[in-house]
């Protein structure tokens, strides 16, 4: 098909924007021209991997930082997740709705998380709203139909149908696509410091709160390494983790970002905050799972993953001790069932094309829906 000018627009923490960056490289090497529209901070990450940025607000990574920061006074994950969306995403896009319609109203295809439709003012432009969270309530689910009530709108799923929609429940208006895993980096090399932790013991526990790490409570790290102690294992934390550094020999705190398909190969068991990223790429290299969720879509999925058999223990943050934590990483590391379960979600998300199918719904679209 002829090449398309794609505007992606994302507001939202570092996986958020990963995963729009891991459609973006595919629509871009099918030939299409592709702009995300997103934070300034997250311009460099952006062009390195090929794409265009536009800047959308004014906010910087410490302002977001010190958003979810304040989350960590709210005790409800709802509660948290409004309260995001009101102290920065609605703040951003106020910031940035100019620049928003000036490239959109060029945009020949429009893609977003945020279900904002803008549609030029001369034409009815193509649009994806996708979704990555599992509903608190499958009423929810409501079909994206433009004021027109033509078909200008497809509601994408950029996760795996078995997992989440077993009982096809969710209606055949949503597409699924499967999650959006990055390509294998098999060139990457490792830090020399990082190989010679990986080869000197068994493979290690990780430890990833992404973005979520500015919201955890006091201590929680503290009492993750000393439930790591407590089972005689190693662990690494994940730069943007908040641990001290040195730690101790048995802990290595990773300073460079990874590829998470390189590292959680090499691992026993990831211990995360449920972000749709770290999730994919544990069930894709059938590590086993535990979650200490902060927000409400991140207890969800952790649900859904403790359902698939994967998941050691779900636990809230603030009220986890590290007794409870190892008899969590004992029944991940070693009970019979986890493993099956395990090796099964691998080789499903096997079979996924996440983002090449998502790429070519979109090019479907486009045709039908015409210039």
């Amino acid at each position: 098909m002829p090449p398309m000018k794609v505007f992606i627009l994302t507001l939202g923490t570092r996986g958020d924007v990963e995963l729009f960056i891991t459609l973006g490289r595919e629509l871009h090497r099918r030939g299409h021209r592709v702009m995300i529209g997103t934070s300034p901070f997250y311009a460099g990450r952006i062009r390195s991997a090929g794409l265009e940025h536009l800047n959308v607000g004014l906010g910087t990574r410490e302002r977001m930082t010190g958003v979810l920061r304040s989350l960590s006074a709210i005790d409800d994950p709802k509660a948290r997740t409004l309260e995001f969306v009101h102290k920065w995403v609605i703040p951003q896009l106020k910031e940035g709705m100019r620049s928003i319609h000036l490239y959109a109203a060029s945009a020949d295809y429009f893609i977003s998380n945020l279900k904002l439709d803008i549609p030029s003012v001369t034409r009815k432009v193509p649009t994806a709203f996708v979704t990555y969270d599992l509903p608190a309530d499958i009423q929810d689910l409501v079909r994206s139909v433009p004021p027109d009530g033509s078909q200008r709108i497809l509601d994408l799923v950029a996760m795996n149908k078995k997992l989440v929609d077993p009982e096809q429940r969710w209606g055949p208006h949503l597409q699924f696509t499967g999650f959006w895993l990055p390509p294998c980096p098999c060139s990457y090399v490792p830090p020399q410091d990082m190989t010679r932790f990986l080869a000197t013991g068994a493979p290690p526990i990780v430890i990833t709160l992404g973005s979520m790490s500015a919201v955890q409570a006091n201590g929680v790290m503290a009492r993750l390494i000393d439930a790591v102690h407590m089972v005689g294992r190693r662990a690494i934390i994940l730069h943007g983790a908040m641990g001290p550094d040195p730690i101790s020999n048995d802990v290595f705190y990773a300073r460079e970002e990874m590829p998470f398909p390189w590292l959680f190969s090499r691992c026993s068991l990831v211990i995360h905050h449920g972000g749709i990223g770290t999730v994919a790429a544990s069930l894709a290299c059938g590590a086993p799972s535990i979650i200490l969720p902060h927000i409400s879509a991140q207890w969800r999925i952790a649900q859904t993953l403790r359902n698939a058999g994967v998941a050691g223990g779900v636990f809230n943050p603030a009220a986890t001790d590290a007794g409870l934590l190892v008899t969590a990483i004992n029944h991940a590391l070693h009970d019979g069932h986890v493993k099956v379960s395990a090796e099964k979600w691998k080789r499903l998300l096997s079979q996924d094309q996440g983002a090449v199918t998502a790429a070519d719904i979109i090019e479907s679209h486009k045709i039908s829906r015409g210039p």
